[in-house]
This record gives C-alpha cells, sequence and structure tokens, in this order.
C-alpha cells in the first residue's frame, strides 16, 4: 500500500517523465525498442486502414489471465485485439475488437491464440517477443508507442505522453486515443494516471483492474531492486 500512496504516484510521474522524454530522444519509440524489448509493435498501413480489414482472417479465442478473462484476437502479424471480458460478457469483448475490423473474417480459434494469451504474462524479457498489430489514427499510434516506452512499474500523466507526442495542449485527446488503446495491458495505458497522481476512474476496464496492473507492476520492480 504504501507503494500507490498519493506521494509515490507522484514521485513515479517525475521518474518516468523524465524517462519517457529521454527515450523518445533516444529513438527507442521504434518497433525494435519497445516494453523492455518485450512487445514489438507494428501499425497497418493507411491501404490496410482503408480496408477495414478485408481480405484479412483475424481468429480469436476467450483466455485467463492474472487480471481476469479476456478475448484475444490475432492474425499473422501477431496480436490485434485484447479486450477484458466484463460482467462474463465475452460477445461484447468481441464485438469491440470486430469495429476495428468490420470487413475481415473472423473465426473462432482459441488453440491458436493459447500461445499468445500464455506468454502475455510472463516475466518480461528480450527472449519473449509478443508481435502488436493494431489500426489506428497517426495520432493514436503515436500515443500508444508513446506508451511502449513507459517502463513497467513506472506511470506518465497525459500531459507528459501529450508532451511526448509533441501536442502540448492535446492532454484531452491523448485521454481519448488511451481510451481506444486495442490491446489491453500490453500497450500499457494503465500507466497513465493524472498529473495530481489520482488514478483515472473512468479506465475503461475498471479502477480496480488497473489498480491491479500497477501494484502489481510496482512490487515487482521494488523486489527487482532489493535482489
Amino acid at each position: 500500500m504504501q507503494s500507490l500512496s498519493l506521494e509515490e504516484a507522484k514521485n513515479a510521474l517525475r521518474r518516468s517523465e523524465s524517462v519517457l522524454e529521454a527515450s523518445l530522444d533516444a529513438g527507442l519509440s521504434g518497433p525494435g525498442r519497445l516494453h523492455d524489448l518485450f512487445v514489438s509493435f507494428d501499425a497497418m498501413t493507411p491501404g490496410e486502414f482503408k480496408l477495414q480489414g478485408g481480405g484479412l482472417t483475424v481468429r480469436y479465442g476467450t483466455h485467463s489471465g492474472l487480471y481476469g478473462e479476456f478475448v484475444l484476437a490475432i492474425t499473422d502479424r501477431g496480436i490485434c485485439g485484447l479486450q477484458f471480458i466484463e460482467g462474463k460478457n465475452a460477445d461484447a469483448a468481441l464485438a469491440t475488437i470486430q469495429t476495428q475490423f468490420p470487413a475481415a473474417d473472423f473465426i473462432h480459434a482459441p488453440e491458436q491464440t493459447e500461445e499468445f494469451a500464455e506468454a502475455i504474462f510472463r516475466s518480461h524479457n528480450a527472449n519473449a517477443k509478443i508481435p502488436i498489430s493494431v489500426v489506428g489514427t497517426n495520432f493514436q499510434i503515436k500515443v500508444w508507442r508513446a506508451l511502449l516506452t513507459v517502463p513497467a512499474g513506472n506511470l506518465v500523466s497525459y500531459g507528459g505522453l501529450a508532451n511526448a507526442v509533441g501536442k502540448p495542449t492535446a492532454a484531452r485527446a491523448v485521454g481519448s486515443a488511451i481510451g481506444a488503446n486495442p490491446v489491453a495491458y500490453l500497450i500499457p495505458c494503465h500507466r497513465a494516471i493524472r498529473a495530481t497522481g489520482l488514478l483515472d476512474t473512468k479506465y475503461r476496464w475498471g479502477p480496480s483492474r488497473k489498480l491491479a496492473m500497477i501494484g502489481q507492476e510496482v512490487t515487482a520492480k521494488i523486489v527487482s531492486l532489493d535482489a
């Protein structure tokens, strides 16, 4: 609980925003140096965006993880959607993913998504890459890339992200981009909080889940430092 105090959250923000700025300056927002080398990030091309998934096959399955049940969707290029299930309504979670690719063919194939599902919550290491391939506007992609430079156990404010993507007055638009995150947890929107250090109660997958994610990451970081 001490590690999640308001004062510690503010300290984490101060540390993280300098880390975020340094990471972006060093070019670490590229696909090869993201998320502690844990995630490789690929955005769909404008042509693919225009097709709305036409000709694309998306395989999906329902799985359980550290933070509850979720629907996971993949293409040949990697994970394209991860939505936590609220109220045991898996269909709603799947429908959210389908809105990203309305013209794609969706196939229920949990045996093919299981390997990805198991890898998501393993310890982050450079030998375990998880590819993500997402669709979004240019601004959304910039915000998601910036989020991926925030190390586990650190936090960043919406204003800090706005500065990082070159739009210092666009904190509200950053919040909207975070809310549109198509791949929960792996694109770590849970690490974004208010500049005051307070958690945002409007986190789309629930404030309790967000607190659990932050707490787990902060605890793991403290244990690692102590070791």
